[in-house]
This record gives C-alpha cells, sequence and structure tokens, in this order.
C-alpha cells in the first residue's frame, strides 16, 4: 500500500495518535491502532511499511505510548 494512495489512512492514524499522545485518550489510542492495522493488513503495504505500522500498533495497544 503506498500512503499516496491512501493518504486518509495515514492522516487519521497521526490525527488519533496525536490526540492519544495530548490527552492520553485511551479510545483514540485504540482508533489509532485499529488504523494501523489496516494500513498493516493491506496487501499493497511493502513489508517497511507494514514493520513500521506493526510495531507502532503494539506499543498502543501495549499502552507505552
Amino acid at each position: 500500500m503506498s500512503l499516496a494512495a491512501h493518504p486518509e489512512l495515514a492522516c487519521g492514524a497521526l490525527d488519533q495518535l496525536m490526540r492519544h499522545m495530548l490527552t492520553g485518550c485511551a479510545q483514540s489510542a485504540q482508533r489509532a491502532a485499529l488504523i494501523l492495522e489496516r494500513i498493516e493488513s493491506a496487501e499493497d503495504a511493502d513489508s517497511e511499511l507494514r514493520q513500521h505500522c506493526q510495531r507502532v500498533r503494539e506499543q498502543l495497544e501495549d499502552g507505552h505510548v
């Protein structure tokens, strides 16, 4: 998946991540993780993008961000 082809997903993930980091909102963390998982599981996502999304998603799910 090219983020250029789906900028709304990248923007959504970053927006939710920022909201979580600024406010500590658990729902924003969950939303960011879901969006990252969607990007990660896209058929056209390259391996580097998948790895980055997975790392951030796991940190969110584990409560480390």
